[in-house]
């Protein structure tokens, strides 16, 4: 959805980590934060069919990316050029060009940067098997190097998962020494501004449900936001309105009428057992 360059701003403020295509409107990514430039299209790309070489470079993503077959994925569908930096994979237009970099990353004044030379990656992901896991092993290699540099902000006490489905608790969890007996957290969004007491388990985490939309939290000095969607893979329960008199009494002689409710129903499924057990001992079967 359209965001104002504001908002862009604070999300940038508060990222760990952050993933471009193109320009950002708000402003650039700060100093101490790791980013992933997406597909850098600055004109001089080169449309063909790139496959990527089963010759994996020396670099940091070296020890998950050489576990990969590289050569049984289809190609992408173009490369662009990018600026300078260590290769982790390379790609040959028809398999018999000059090798080029489709993905390069540096480390400038201490901020960790990955960058993704190619348009096609999704073709690895729509085809499923071997595709699906080379580009989860390419994102997850890339995304843990990006989240181990040294500039990255210190951690709170108090963390939360990003997004979750409807139906689905919001997990907020203690990142200090021991949790604590309760926390206060004060959420606000467009139509709730409450303040929810979270109790820890053991693990140092607890559970808060909410209905859908995007809630910002804050607890002292420390502030998140995280989210709740309208989609979920299952029906999540709902509360039951009845909106007549007639609907109400309806309801209520479904409820009456259901067979758990009836014990004579219990009778009759014994009393087969019982028989269907009587008539195999006079035939001799097991």
């Amino acid at each position: 959805a359209p965001v104002s360059a504001t908002a862009v701003r604070g999300a940038l403020t508060g990222a760990s980590l952050v993933i471009t295509r193109g320009s950002i409107p708000g402003g650039d990514v700060p100093r101490e934060t790791p980013v992933w430039r997406w597909s850098i299209e600055d004109g001089s790309s080169q449309i063909g069919e790139w496959y990527v070489s089963g010759s994996v470079p020396s670099s940091p993503l070296l020890a998950d990316l050489a576990r990969v077959e590289w050569d049984s994925l289809p190609p992408l569908l173009a490369w662009y050029s990018v600026p300078d930096g260590w290769t982790a994979l390379v790609a040959r237009e028809g398999r018999r060009g000059a090798a080029r970099p489709v993905v390069v990353g540096s480390t400038t004044g201490g901020r960790r940067e990955l960058m993704t030379a190619g348009h096609g990656f999704y073709r690895w992901v729509l085809r499923g098997g071997a595709g699906l896991e080379a580009f989860r092993t390419l994102v997850a290699a890339g995304t843990d190097w990006l989240l181990t540099s040294d500039r990255l902000p210190r951690r709170g006490r108090l963390e939360t998962s990003s997004v979750v489905q409807r139906g689905t608790p919001i997990i907020f969890r203690w990142r200090g020494a021991s949790p604590p007996d309760s926390v206060p957290v004060a959420l606000q969004n467009a139509s709730v501004d409450t303040v929810v007491v979270l109790r820890f388990d053991a693990d140092g985490m607890a559970a808060v449900r909410l209905d859908p939309g995007i809630y910002r939290w804050q607890w002292g000095q420390e502030r998140g936001t995280t989210a709740v969607e309208e989609y979920s893979d299952e029906w999540p329960p709902r509360d039951r309105v009845a909106r007549s008199k007639r609907a109400t009494e309806v309801g209520s002689q479904r409820m009456e009428a259901h067979l758990r409710q009836r014990w004579w129903v219990f009778v009759l499924v014994i009393m087969a057992f019982v028989g269907e057990w009587a008539w195999r001992q006079r035939r001799g079967l097991p």
